[in-house]
């Protein structure tokens, strides 16, 4: 918790600078060889939400603001939509389980064999084939997710001008939570992007990936992070569609070149000559296959407690208003 982000507009817009500008310095430190989509990136968009969204309340806490006003019901419109896009990000990372978990199964049968015999190549292809629908399965699952709970959303910036004393209402808590909305929305936006589903050609708007140039409220200025992260993820996602993980897309990768090299020995070479590369592939398909699983479990753990937060936050500003 940073003192400087409660009891002030001007600490709070500080607060939302700085942690912007840390998770755009986390692209340098970190290195993202493959893009930016790593699932250690996505762990800190959603550590970065979730600290936003701590401040907030207390933040809220701070302000002599009329009980059972207009503000508490603007917030609990932006901490409902907030829940429902991380139970959407829970249910896109479920879908794409039994795809871990086929492609890992397909990977354990060539586990320490030299060399294949064709039964077993082909009963391995079958295996890859079993992996390969249930990835196009997931993907189509949370193509659906998207369309149907997602989009109604309306996860957009707000590029419209706003009136200075609108957002000075409520003490500058409109303000705040106007900001919030946008940073919200791009945040979730990332994670649902990696983790859910992209689609190609309908995201890269300025309304979807953030206005072009500095957000601000008043005098208050978002900062130089804030706009390199809308231009590595729009350079990221331009092209792209379906799950954004490099995890996702390498093990994918790697079990369709997997899945190539068994139809030429099943169907070219049957005596199991040429498999040589086979153990090779099957091994680095079961790297990112771990790696895919270990952090969509540590994504799922960390919503779980993001959605005990929210719905904390929740209840402790009723309880507030309700004390005052």
């Amino acid at each position: 918790m940073d003192p400087s982000s409660t009891g002030s507009v001007n600490g709070f817009f500080n607060f939302l600078t700085r942690g912007l500008d840390d998770l755009d310095r986390s692209y340098d430190i970190i290195d993202y060889e493959d893009g930016l989509m790593s699932l250690a990136f996505l762990h800190s968009v959603l550590s970065l939400l979730r600290s936003f969204h701590a401040n907030l309340i207390l933040f809220v806490q701070s302000l002599r603001l009329p009980v059972g006003d207009k503000w508490l019901d603007e917030y609990m419109d932006e901490s409902s939509k907030l829940w429902d896009a991380c139970q959407v990000i829970k249910s896109g990372i479920s879908n794409i389980e039994s795809f871990v978990s086929s492609g890992l199964d397909a990977a354990s049968l060539v586990d320490g064999r030299r060399r294949l015999t064709p039964h077993m190549s082909r009963q391995l292809l079958r295996a890859m084939s079993r992996c390969g629908r249930e990835a196009f399965a997931a993907e189509e699952e949370n193509r659906s997710l998207m369309e149907s709970r997602i989009e109604p959303m309306s996860l957009r910036f707000d590029t419209r001008v706003q009136v200075e004393s609108r957002l000075n209402a409520f003490n500058g808590f409109r303000g705040v939570l106007h900001a919030m909305r946008n940073v919200s929305s791009f945040l979730l936006l990332i994670l649902l992007w990696g983790l859910v589903y992209c689609f190609p050609g309908r995201c890269h708007s300025p309304e979807a990936v953030g206005p072009r140039g500095g957000y601000g409220y008043g005098g208050h200025v978002l900062g130089a992070g804030w706009m390199r992260l809308q231009q590595r993820v729009r350079e990221e996602v331009v092209g792209g569609g379906g799950v954004m993980a490099n995890e996702y897309r390498k093990a994918k990768m790697e079990m369709e070149q997997l899945k190539g090299e068994l139809e030429r020995v099943c169907y070219g070479d049957c005596d199991g000559s040429g498999a040589d590369g086979i153990e090779e592939t099957a091994e680095r398909m079961r790297v990112w296959m771990l790696g895919l699983k270990v952090g969509a479990e540590n994504m799922v753990g960390q919503l779980d407690d993001f959605l005990e937060e929210i719905a904390e936050g929740r209840k402790k500003l009723l309880d507030f208003c309700s004390h005052r």
